[in-house]
């Protein structure tokens, strides 16, 4: 600890004023109340801004200056101010586990607390879900506008012989014209046995405007690998030495796992290009951009690779008298979106456009399998207007004659705030193939070779969200799902998959509360989701109950030379039968065998920030050292031990 604050001190020597981002979009009114509350402990932390700022605005940069800029062009700005949010996503994926648990290892997986969202393209999805949500988007790679050239560094400690990294650079070469290079390297052993995950992650982005604002490009590239090592889990000795708590077995390298010569790789490609024209301008006195015609292309390409020296038995039998297995999928994506886009400032936006579409998913390992394809097209259009303060938008895309690209339809409305209070909803529909994983698979294991005959699913949801002040925000939302497809248990063992789809209709509705007491220096951080499938017995499994609640302190320390942000959280989640994971699909499993859950999870954090850096100490499963650990994250995978890690986010602006 001292040595924590001792850094934190040294940090102190940089002579650039802290400046700050906003997580909210500019024209964003929704959560205001939230953000009212904490007013008064986090603005502070502004140097350019805050009441502790030693230089003035004329001296450096405006925050606003240091655009970070969506696919979907929505505009946020640089953040270094250190508050809770920051704390939920300092982790491997930078973003807030509150629906997620985590398995032992940095990088491994996540398991699923509560519906997931559906899948961001009408494109089918390739499936391997259990690593897919590592890979980064189309919209989670960003464009800049920076007036100096800006560098993000982030780096945590890992579980054993390993770090996490993630570093961004980006510069305007002219006013007009940026670019900006990020690459996410991880590698960690894990402290079971063969549990290492490594990441590669290469991203780069460029954007330009011509000084007649007329033309427009933006390109961006992804190049993204990932290794997992697999051991399916442990085995039925080790398992019942974890759940007794065995002490012999503290050192968890000693628990014998089910295997130890697989390996998953994962490889994936993806390039954006667009570009647009105005053809009209306004009559202003400053003329802006009426109509615009544009292009977009973006293309995708992912391989994935499941090898064993040694085939196991786990799995059962392996075809051809294989000596080895080795399972090597490919897919490619390509679409193509012509589009016109019309703004006009007093009342809003419309965008009208077509696409072409094609896919191919192909198993490389064996000829015996045709390829999965079609080639297809989709119209569509978003208009978004406003009408006395109420903001509605709504978008559509219809496939046209089309077996497995998607469609979709959405519309929201936001009213304005009346008195601290705000009420936004809507609605929207969903229809999209299973996952191609689910609908055909040939592996080098006889069991898991399958070509299933599956319907589109369709899925709706209605949703709505009240904003109040000091009360906090209150949402619900309600979804029925058609045609749900997923991978079942087979009787055949715990690590068997087979695929199926439910031919009834699930309904789920949740509800959720958040909230932020301030209590001087102190304050409570509270969130509460309520959750409920309308049957047991089918293959949607989630806990009822997720709460996560944080008690910390904020305050300036040294003279307000560091600001501190010390403080505990405190996570629950009622018992449920959880997935288990399948390492030969990369993909989780519904199960009726073991639940998990029901005991809470406490974490701790020291957190401080000096100038643009901020400096972490994290505990996870502190619980682990008064009642030891023997937690699960899914069946025969066990949960984080106890372990105390470093890390630290520092921008750089020169």
């Amino acid at each position: 600890m001292v040595c924590f604050l001792l850094l934190a001190l040294f940090v102190k020597a940089q002579e650039r004023p802290l400046l700050k981002k906003s997580n909210k979009t500019f024209d964003l009114k929704r959560d205001r109340s939230l953000q009212n509350q904490s007013s008064n402990v986090f603005s502070q932390q502004d140097s350019l801004f805050g009441t502790n700022s030693k230089k003035t605005i004329s001296e450096t940069r405006p925050i606003t200056d240091y655009l970070i800029i969506s696919q979907k062009r929505d505009t946020t700005f640089v953040d270094t101010t250190l508050t809770i949010e920051k704390e939920y996503k300092f982790n491997f994926r930078r973003k807030d586990d509150f629906e997620q648990l985590a398995f032992a290892n940095s990088g491994q997986t996540v398991n699923s607390l509560s519906l997931q969202d559906v899948p961001k393209s009408t494109i089918p999805s390739l499936g391997f879900k259990a690593k897919n949500h590592q890979f980064f988007q189309s919209d989670e790679v960003y464009y800049y506008h920076v007036p100096t050239p800006l560098t993000e560094m982030y780096y945590k400690t890992a579980f054993s012989q390993g770090q996490s990294t993630d570093v961004l650079i980006t510069a305007n070469l002219s006013p007009r014209l940026n670019y900006a290079v990020a690459y996410r390297g991880h590698r960690s052993l894990g402290h079971y046995q063969h549990t290492l995950s490594g990441v590669r992650q290469f991203r780069f982005s460029t954007r330009y405007e011509n000084s007649n604002q007329r033309y427009r490009l933006r390109f961006q590239m992804a190049n993204q690998k990932i290794e997992q090592q697999e051991n399916g889990g442990l085995d039925e000795a080790s398992l019942i030495h974890f759940n007794n708590k065995t002490i012999e077995f503290e050192d968890r390298a000693r628990l014998s796992v089910k295997f130890q010569n697989a390996t998953n790789f994962f490889t994936g490609k993806r390039y954006l290009l667009e570009q647009d024209y105005a053809v009209l301008m306004t009559s202003d006195s400053i003329a802006l951009p009426a109509l615009r015609l544009g292009h977009r292309v973006q293309t995708d390409s992912q391989r994935h690779t499941f090898e064993q020296s040694i085939p196991s038995a786990e799995f059962g039998e392996v075809n051809e008298e294989l000596s080895a297995v080795k399972d090597l999928i490919h897919y490619t994506t390509t679409r193509h979106d012509l589009f016109a886009v019309f703004e006009q400032s007093k009342w809003g936006k419309a965008e009208a456009y077509s696409s072409a579409i094609d896919y191919r998913y192909s198993t490389v390992h064996t000829l015996d399998d045709p390829d999965v394809g079609e080639s297809g097209f989709a119209i569509g259009g978003q208009l978004e207007f406003t009408i006395k303060d109420i903001v509605l938008s709504t978008k559509i895309e219809q496939a046209i004659e089309s077996n497995s690209i998607g469609s979709f339809a959405e519309a929201e409305v936001s009213f304005p705030e009346v008195r601290g209070f705000q009420v936004r909803g809507g609605f929207r529909w969903d229809k999209y193939s299973p996952r191609l994983t689910l609908r055909q698979y040939h592996s080098g294991y006889a069991s898991f070779v399958w070509v299933s005959n599956m319907h589109n699913t369709n899925r709706a949801s209605l949703f709505s969200t009240l904003t109040a002040p000091k009360l906090g925000s209150f949402t619900a939302q309600f979804t029925t799902i058609d045609n749900y497809a997923y991978f079942r248990e087979s009787e055949q063992g715990t690590l068997y998959a087979k695929p199926e789809q439910w031919g009834d209709q699930i309904n789920v509705m949740k509800f959720r509360w958040d909230n932020r007491l301030i209590f001087g220096k102190f304050y409570v951080n509270t969130n509460l989701q309520f959750q409920q499938v309308d049957s047991s017995s089918g293959p949607l499994h989630i806990p009822d109950f997720i709460g996560r609640s944080s008690i910390a302190y904020a305050d300036y320390w040294f003279d307000k030379a560091a600001y501190v942000h010390i403080g505990a959280t405190l996570k629950h989640y009622s018992s449920f039968y959880a997935d288990s994971y399948s390492p030969l699909i990369s993909d989780f499993v519904v199960q009726n065998r073991v639940k998990i859950g029901g005991t809470p999870l406490l974490s701790a954090f020291f957190n401080a920030k000096i100038q643009q850096t901020r400096l972490y100490l994290n505990v996870d499963n502190l619980n682990g050292i008064f009642e030891g650990n023997n937690r699960l994250a899914a069946p025969d995978y066990p949960y984080r031990d106890f372990i105390v890690r470093f890390g630290i986010v520092w921008n750089f602006f020169k």
